[in-house]
């Protein structure tokens, strides 16, 4: 133990000389500068850019030692010590440095709610520009610059409104997207911008599109925001982080992508193909089965990874110096072709269609052609989004495919659902007539025009949630032909609802209405307090921020009076065990109203009801065995990852577990209600199901 002490006293005294060695140095030695202590710096992110960044605890907040304190200097370490903010716009609060700086989000806001001449106005979605990009870069990003790239992107688009598919990996980008045309432009300054930063802090050169320092915007066609809503191509912003952007060959060959061919213009691709002998459809059976060029080879793969099989086959008693003509949807694909048919199969002239069949269809347009006739793409171009296909011409291609004669008349699935979407003439009658009701049902107020586009913008993945502008109205008129004044709300989101409710009880009325969503509860109570200001005739609107289930514990309910309207519209599953603690806790009455939302939950009731009961825990644990092991074996087949394709089947099972367990607890909503010997109901097929209930007098009492 002495010697225990020894060796920890002898520590202490090291640390302490240490720690007072700048003192013997004389200040302008340069020794100093090695063994001065660095200041310490208090890092401190915004709530906002943490949501946007969706950043961990440890990034959060941050201490950083540096020489010197000054805005460079803390940049530079934080880019540093926090990936995610690599490649973001970001600012600085110096204001209480060195103890505390802010890092804030930088310059892009929600569009969606605009400043002119310092008073709010309303800017609606008109429509969405449908839209690609590819890159590849010329020397493959550490991961840790892969995780700080996804990170900007989807700061950056999340306040854009932006929806859309796009996977980053080592090797490059791949986007499909939606942006709203009014964002149009902010989005285009924030690409040129992201990869001059790219390039200035990392030296992050482009391998393809060829001669590029910024990928070229692939503009497809203009979705107007109601078909967008009838048919949504991208319901939500999805970032992925992939092992490849184009997944080839487990052991394809090392390749120099920017020696992958020669881009070429759709409009010369479409002077020189009546004379080309190779043209190759470097795209999969069930995308040429619809629609090809004239006299193009499809190779039929399933998946690309089978490409490089294929173009062996095709092409191996074809001259080398014979020009290759290929083409994809958007030419991503093209460039691992193009490189393979150069330096493994040594053709010297490959074309490909720069921007593919997208470009192509939209060059054609532009140049103002009558694209039916002159086009010399026929049939249908397959997207990868849930629009599935885009008409071109009305008759399909003349493939060169003399082994597949029956190519015309039998697609798969997937080829003939985009066969018929992209054929569809019928107009989705019940939409249309929603829409005809919504302009003739009376007036949105501002307020609440301004709460629904606000929370379009923020919330662009959950804006199914808005009650919209008709149940709004329909829950103003059963509060004002109920006389209602105490209304209680469960599920507040960002407020619209409880609006429509305030406008109709009047400034004796009272809405209370609760919600767990802290992030969602501030947005709608800004709302609340312009309508308080706007409208000091409307009733005032208490928002308390719980769990639905703590609410509704007996003992708090104990300290409310009745009320006159009750809406359920929060926590699914939790809804009968609601009406059971507001008639134990008196609070509702002969005469209230019980509304709850989501009823027929997307039609998938009426399936339940005609399934019977619900499956049991060991159904479930074999279900999920089962598909853990078609998961593993398929992708060994596959040559992909046996781990993850086991991890995604297992949550796939857990998803589809939650969703029939949400799906049985509805229908037994619904059945409860029914039978309920103090509720008159009505179930209305209104958006997703509105149950209207009257509580009427308990037949036994009589």
């Amino acid at each position: 133990k002495n010697m225990q002490h020894k060796k920890f006293n002898g520590l202490m005294l090291m640390l302490l000389i240490l720690r007072r060695a700048s003192c013997l140095v004389p200040s302008n030695s340069p020794l100093r500068q090695n063994i001065e202590f660095k200041k310490k710096v208090q890092v401190v992110v915004d709530q906002e850019l943490r949501d946007r960044l969706r950043l961990i605890g440890k990034y959060r907040r941050r201490r950083l030692f540096l020489d010197k304190v000054d805005e460079q200097s803390v940049r530079d370490a934080i880019r540093t010590e926090v990936p995610a903010l690599r490649h973001v716009d970001f600012a600085l609060d110096l204001s209480k440095a060195p103890e505390k700086i802010r890092v804030m989000a930088g310059h892009v806001v929600p569009p969606i709610i605009v400043e002119e001449d310092s008073s709010p106005q309303l800017q609606e979605i008109k429509a969405y520009q449908m839209l690609s990009w590819y890159c590849y870069f010329e020397k493959k990003l550490d991961d840790d610059n892969v995780e700080a790239l996804v990170s900007s992107l989807r700061s950056t688009w999340t306040p854009l409104g932006i929806l859309g598919r796009t996977y980053v990996a080592n090797e490059g980008i791949n986007a499909q997207l939606a942006v709203p045309v009014e964002t149009m432009s902010i989005y285009s300054n924030e690409h040129t911008q992201l990869f001059e930063r790219l390039q200035k802090m990392n030296n992050t050169k482009l391998a393809q599109p060829e001669n590029s320092l910024v990928p070229p915007l692939n503009l497809d066609a203009q979705v107007s925001y109601d078909e967008f809503l009838k048919q949504p191509p991208f319901k939500a912003l999805h970032l992925r982080i992939r092992e490849k952007i184009v997944t080839d060959q487990v052991h394809a060959p090392n390749l120099d992508l920017r020696d992958a061919g020669r881009d070429i213009s759709p409009l010369e691709w479409h002077e020189s193909l009546p004379n080309a002998n190779i043209i190759l459809d470097v795209r999969n059976h069930y995308e040429s089965a619809v629609g090809s060029f004239n006299n193009a080879t499809p190779l039929n793969t399933e998946t690309f990874k089978d490409t490089n099989y294929k173009l062996d086959n095709i092409l191996k008693n074809k001259p080398r110096d014979e020009p290759v003509f290929m083409f994809c949807t958007g030419g991503i694909r093209c460039v691992k072709a193009g490189a393979y048919v150069k330096q493994q199969l040594g053709f010297s002239d490959v074309r490909r269609l720069q921007g593919g069949i997208v470009n192509y269809t939209t060059t054609l347009k532009k140049e103002n052609k009558a694209i039916d006739q002159v086009s010399h793409f026929r049939g249908v171009n397959f997207v990868f989004n849930d629009r599935m296909g885009e008409s071109i011409t009305r008759d399909l291609p003349q493939l060169n495919d003399k082994k597949n004669t029956t190519q015309q008349q039998e697609f798969d699935t997937r080829a003939a659902e985009a066969l018929v979407n992209s054929a569809r003439q019928e107009k989705d009658t019940n939409y249309e007539l929603y829409q005809y009701a919504e302009k003739l049902s009376g007036e949105e107020y501002g307020v609440l025009k301004k709460a629904r586009l606000d929370a379009m913008a923020r919330f662009p993945h959950a804006a199914h949630m808005l009650c919209g502008p008709i149940q709004g109205k329909f829950l103003k008129m059963l509060c004002q032909i109920s006389g209602a004044k105490r209304v209680l709300e469960l599920g507040t989101f960002c407020g619209y609802g409880s609006l429509w409710l305030a406008s109709a009880l009047g400034k004796d009325g009272q809405v209370i209405t609760v919600d767990r969503d802290t992030r969602a509860a501030e947005i709608a109570q800004t709302h609340f307090n312009a309508a308080s200001t706007h409208h000091p005739d409307w009733a005032k609107i208490h928002l308390i921020i719980s769990d639905t289930g703590e609410f509704l514990s007996l003992q708090n309910l104990q300290s409310y009076e009745p009320f006159d309207l009750v809406v359920l519209d929060a926590d699914k599953k939790g809804y009968a065990a609601a009406v059971d603690s507001l008639f134990q806790a008196h609070l509702l009455r002969t005469g209230s109203i019980l509304v709850a939302d989501n009823t027929l939950w997307k039609g998938a009731v009426l399936g339940f009801d005609k399934a019977g009961a619900s499956f049991s825990s060991e159904h479930w644990i074999q279900r999920e065995q089962i598909a853990r092991e078609e998961a593993r074996h398929f992708a060994l087949s596959q040559g992909t990852d046996p781990d993850l394709a086991e991890r995604e089947a297992k949550q796939s099972v857990k998803s589809e577990r939650r969703d029939r367990a949400l799906l049985q607890a509805m229908h037994e909503f619904n059945i409860k209600i029914r039978k309920h010997p103090r509720l008159d109901q009505l179930l209305l097929p209104l958006r997703d199901g509105l149950t209207v209930a009257r509580v009427i007098d308990d037949p036994s009492s009589s």
